[in-house]
């Protein structure tokens, strides 16, 4: 049996009547996606019309069950689930006038037999008691619920990485950043053995390894409006870091020791703050943002008002105290034990493998009395890093700066150790005051001339004060010295997790600049910790240079964000940024809606600076010279996601079928009288425009509104374009009443604007769509199915209607065989193999 196509004008099709589906000798179907309508939706509860909603839109675009999303040990809640819920919850609050936004917290499941944990619904969380009320208990780990070996159903628990739904709510501060600084300093203390005190036979080169660990952690929150926030006397901001620090030393791959095990270094850090500001008359409020620029340039804050950010967090944990590294037996031994000295072990003897882990397990509340008006929870930053690698290398220059290689010379002792031996009896005067911490040039002269005579040079300085002096004289004294230089090293691993939208934060994704995954920095180099003095000097105050200002992610519309090669650094790109939202502010979300498909356009879709999308540009089609895939490239970047395929589940263009669903799901008109998507009779559509409003410029920089006339020239050019559009589609079908979107004319070219004009807004760009979709329905599809011997015809449809199967054997004369009802979109009608040639066509038709 061939499966071919059918040219839809060859159908005659009938007005108000589904596309007709053939079935014969030869096979004529085409497929599509229909929207299902099994239950009415209403906003009578929050949580029916966030379930029924997100349950729509996870089926018919990821093919999730809201019932069971996977959590471990494979993870299905990625940043595209994570949209679709956002955007659900978004939807409900555009029908209410609630103050607070409305959270939904997800309910967890146990699958002991296949150790496996699912979300298995969602909760709303009307009210909280305070930061120790049960549901904001500190979050779980998603491998430990899943292997506790107990099966349990709906369980209340908070787990890391699974963030609660709070509806995106203008006006509210907002969790803004995370960062994370691991400090590691590292110290070489050598000294050279003789036999007797000017013998210059040398028994031994001793070694003391110096090292200290910090890691610094911070968090800020941000009132990003310029409006202050009011009534923070019952604003309560809690934030629990779990930080926890391992060091790992290994002997060719072989661990040695775990320092974990020793030190005190898992620590939980717990901050609940209730902030104070600045009075505002007789109000406590927190501060609004007010701009430098002017509008359209929102790029710094003003430094002379009262800063938005709030610091709920910011600490610094010292892993490892300064401390000498310890041979044998393997250990850290803080330098304040007297009884350690230097260790006398070969100069080639290296430093075992260091591997040092940084996990973090946030968790920040942001209540207003009982309200929860913001909560994350976030799994990490992490890091893993040998530390070696960091520092050590294979270089073979000689002087100055090369203090950490470990290739050997010519006289067996490595080029590091050789360095800091040649430049302590050389003298150098032009970089001893860069690289020795004195600011006394006599004392490092007189170190280096002692310390010369010690190895049996000539004194490099002449000077008869110097020679005499007791420092320069003590070394002709002894059989041990002390090398003079003692080189050090910082190096810090730095990174901070930034929300580009501040109504876009709760997965790490969120946050990610994608250079490396995260914004992060590495800087190895000299630290002047003195010629001979240790310990090193007090470790520094927490660096966190971001904490409390504004992100660099910061990137609305009109900003220019951190440019990466091939990827598009255009900052009024109309394909993933909302025209003229210059900042928070300029959201202009909709309220106390009826259930209707006019205001769609206008919610926040759950990405960066974007409402639901409702123009023609797909941004993963997008291309430049640079980068043939800059456009799905420039999306990851802008939402975080670097899984190019879950990106491309949340691109812009997938709110077609999204708009398709809804159009569907909010409408009650009856389905007769709406036109199908695919009619092909340009009258028929400019028909359909006529009475519509459009927006069009004014000639004084505005724009006004007319009322569309099915005759004009525009409805023809609109009506024209949707034929051409549809011709360019695979099978010449719109395969859903979303897709008519493609049509550049209805938003992007619309025929009553004139173009370019930066200052139109989206709801302009989307006036038409807006007014369009609820009058479309989509066709009834039909393939053929096998099954166990049986054929079937398959037909899509709407729920809740009925259509009729009708069979004819010339496409002529028809004749209604039975009546169905879809059932998730489909029905399905057994057909008997055609006898004797005859051919047998079957088509769908709707009744109501």
């Amino acid at each position: 049996m061939m499966i071919g196509a059918l040219n839809k004008k060859s159908l005659g099709i009938v007005r108000r009547c589904c596309l007709k589906f053939l079935l014969g000798g030869t096979l004529l179907i085409s497929t599509a996606v229909m929207p299902s309508k099994a239950a009415p939706i209403t906003t009578d509860s929050p949580l029916g019309f966030f379930t029924n909603v997100a349950s729509c839109f996870l089926s018919a675009e990821l093919n999730l069950n809201l019932n069971q999303i996977r959590i471990y040990p494979t993870n299905q809640y990625t940043p595209a689930v994570q949209r679709l819920l956002q955007v659900s919850a978004n939807l409900y609050d555009a029908t209410t006038t609630n103050f607070y936004p409305t959270v939904f917290r997800p309910i967890f499941s146990v699958d002991a037999v296949s150790g496996s944990l699912f979300i298995t619904g969602y909760q709303q969380v009307t009210n909280v008691s305070g930061v120790n009320d049960p549901q904001l208990a500190v979050p779980m780990d998603a491998g430990f619920l899943a292997t506790t070996n107990i099966s349990v159903t709906n369980l209340p628990v908070n787990v890391y990485g699974v963030p609660w739904i709070i509806s995106a709510k203008k006006g509210f501060p907002s969790f803004n950043k995370l960062s994370m600084e691991t400090v590691v300093q590292i110290g070489r203390k050598l000294e050279v053995q003789t036999t007797a005190p000017g013998a210059h036979t040398y028994i031994g080169t001793n070694t003391m390894w110096v090292f200290g660990i910090s890691n610094a952690v911070g968090v800020d929150c941000w009132n990003s409006y310029a409006a202050a926030y009011p009534s923070t006397n019952n604003l309560t901001i809690s934030a629990v870091d779990n930080l926890s620090m391992t060091l790992v030393t290994t002997n060719n791959g072989v661990t040695l020791q775990s320092f974990n095990a020793v030190l005190p270094l898992s620590q939980s850090v717990n901050f609940i703050v209730q902030p104070t500001f600045s009075p505002s008359g007789n109000v406590t409020v927190w501060p609004g943002s007010t701009w430098l620029a002017t509008e359209g340039n929102f790029a710094a804050l003003n430094p002379n008002y009262p800063s938005p950010f709030v610091i709920p967090l910011f600490t610094n944990v010292i892993f490892l105290p300064n401390s000498y590294y310890q041979f044998s037996p393997q250990a850290f031994v803080p330098i304040t034990n007297p009884s350690i000295g230097f260790q006398i072990v070969p100069v080639t003897t290296p430093l075992p493998q260091m591997v040092l882990a940084t996990t973090n397990h946030l968790q920040l509340v942001m209540l207003d009395g009982s309200n929860v008006i913001d909560y994350v929870q976030f799994s990490g930053p992490n890091s893993s890093f040998n530390l070696n690698q960091q520092f050590q290398t294979a270089n073979t220059t000689i002087g100055y700066g090369n203090w950490w290689s470990t290739t050997v010379n010519n006289k067996g002792v490595p080029f590091g150790i050789a360095n800091q031996i040649y430049v302590s009896e050389i003298a150098t005067p032009a970089d001893d005051l860069i690289y020795w911490n004195s600011a006394n040039l006599t004392v490092i002269e007189e170190e280096i001339d002692g310390f010369a005579k010690f190895m049996g040079f000539s004194y490099p300085y002449i000077s008869k004060s110097i020679v005499n002096s007791p420092l320069t004289q003590s070394y002709l004294t002894n059989t041990i010295a002390q090398v003079p230089y003692t080189p050090g090293v910082t190096f810090y691993a730095y990174t901070s997790w930034e929300a580009n939208d501040p109504l876009v934060h709760y997965t790490t994704n969120d946050l990610y600049f994608l250079d490396n995954g995260t914004r992060s920095g590495l800087i190895s180099g000299i630290n002047n910790w003195g010629n001979i003095s240790l310990p090193p000097p007090a470790y520094p105050p927490p660096f966190l240079p971001d904490i409390g200002e504004l992100s660099q992610r910061f990137t609305p519309w009109g900003i220019l964000g951190q440019i990466i090669v091939g990827v598009d650094v255009n900052s009024t790109n109309l394909a993933y940024k909302d025209p003229l939202v210059w900042g928070p502010d300029n959201w202009n979300f909709p309220t106390n809606q009826p259930l209707n498909f006019s205001w769609i356009g206008q919610v926040h879709r759950g990405t960066p600076w974007q409402t639901i999308y409702l123009k023609a540009t797909n941004i993963l089609q997008l291309v430049n010279y640079l980068n043939p895939t800059s456009g799905l490239a420039t999306w990851e970047f802008w939402t975080g996601d670097s899984d190019p395929n879950d990106a491309a589940a949340m691109a812009p263009v997938q709110d077609w079928q999204l708009a398709s669903l809804l159009a569907t799901t909010f409408n009650t008109n009856d389905l007769r009288s709406l036109l199908s998507v695919n009619n092909p009779n340009p009258n028929a559509w400019q028909s359909l425009f006529d009475g519509l409003t459009a927006w069009t410029n004014d000639g004084s920089g505005g724009f006004s509104t007319i009322t569309i006339s099915s005759n004009s020239v525009q409805a023809s050019i609109l009506a024209n374009a949707i034929e051409t559009a549809r011709a360019s589609q695979p099978g010449q079908t719109f395969g859903n009443v979303g897709t008519v979107l493609s049509v550049p004319e209805l938003t992007t070219t619309s025929p009553w604007l004139n173009l370019p004009d930066a200052t139109i807004s989206d709801e302009v760009y989307e006036a038409i769509p807006s007014q369009l979709l609820p009058l479309l329905r989509t066709d009834s599809f039909g393939a053929a199915i096998a099954t166990n011997g049986q054929t079937f015809v398959q037909f899509t449809g709407y729920d809740g209607h009925d259509y009729a199967i009708e069979t004819s054997p010339d496409l002529v004369h028809w004749t209604a065989i039975t009546t169905n009802c879809p059932v998730n979109g489909v029905f399905n009608f057994p057909i008997a193999p055609s006898m004797g040639g005859d051919q047998q066509f079957y088509r769908s038709a709707l009744l109501h």
